[in-house]
């Protein structure tokens, strides 16, 4: 049968034992091509679409419902949003209400993100990459130490290479060290302790110098802008108070003291 009308719509139309076009009502009932089914589309929309025993297209309601090549799900949409997406044995895109709640790919996590649009949780080559909960990365770790770790849009604990680069709390360095010394430490803008190969060599209270020491010998110390101790090479070089000299020695013995 090649050609069959009826009330002016094609109702079957078979040739090589195929149906080749079958139309009922201005849409496509049933249409297969070797054995496949090349089209198929009811109420405007594609019902069922298979070639070569995979699904190829499959429409519902304007959305994929159901999207197969090769085995692995290629595309996969309910509501607008994807609902499983997989390529390859592995997650490749997952999307519920605009969110990616879960992605993997390689057997690694890439992005995961929560319902609020910030990244919970994402791992790269088993070490976490980014991890940030409500805009604050709360810890994010590349080849076993912590890169950048910030709560609250603080830098509460930094580590580099088994030392902590920077750290910072309330807006100041609470505690910064490299290489096993304290380079630089700050709290409420002054700085109370900093130390470089074992000695301080700055350390500064309330805006003046309470205890400097380099190489075991105390350089210069001052407090409330006058210098109450000041020793160089063992010796007290200079010691003022109150704008005068009270003490000054040097090689053991008083080389000037004024009242």
């Amino acid at each position: 049968m090649v050609l069959a009308i009826f009330n002016g719509s094609i109702v079957l139309a078979i040739s090589n034992g195929n149906i080749v076009l079958a139309i009922s009502n201005g849409s496509i009932v049933l249409a297969i091509s070797n054995g496949s089914i090349v089209l198929a589309i009811s109420n405007g929309s594609i019902v069922l679409a298979i070639s070569n025993g995979s699904i190829v297209l499959a429409i519902s309601n304007g959305s994929i419902v159901l999207a197969i090549s090769n085995d692995s799900i290629v595309l996969a949409i309910s509501n607008h949003s994807i609902v499983l997406a997989i390529s390859n044995s592995s997650i490749v895109l997952t999307i519920s209400n605009g969110s990616i709640v879960l992605a993997i790919s390689n057997g690694s996590i890439v992005p995961m993100y929560s319902s609020n649009g910030s990244i919970v949780l994402a791992i790269s080559n088993g070490s976490i990459v980014l991890a940030i909960p409500n805009g604050s990365i709360v810890m994010a770790i590349s080849n076993g130490s912590i890169v950048l770790a910030i709560s609250k849009g603080r830098i509460v604990l930094a580590i580099s290479n088994c030392s902590i680069v920077l750290a910072i709390s309330n807006g100041s360095i609470v505690l910064a060290i490299s290489n096993g010394s304290i380079v630089m430490a700050i709290s409420n803008g002054s700085i109370v302790l900093a130390i470089s190969n074992g000695s301080i060599v700055l350390a500064i209270s309330n805006g003046s110098i309470v205890l400097a020491i380099s190489n075991d010998s105390i350089v210069l110390a001052i407090s409330n802008h006058s210098i109450v101790l000041a020793i160089s090479n063992s010796s007290i070089v200079l010691t003022i108070s109150n704008g005068s000299i009270v003490l000054a020695i040097s090689n053991g013995s008083i080389v000037p003291m004024v009242v």
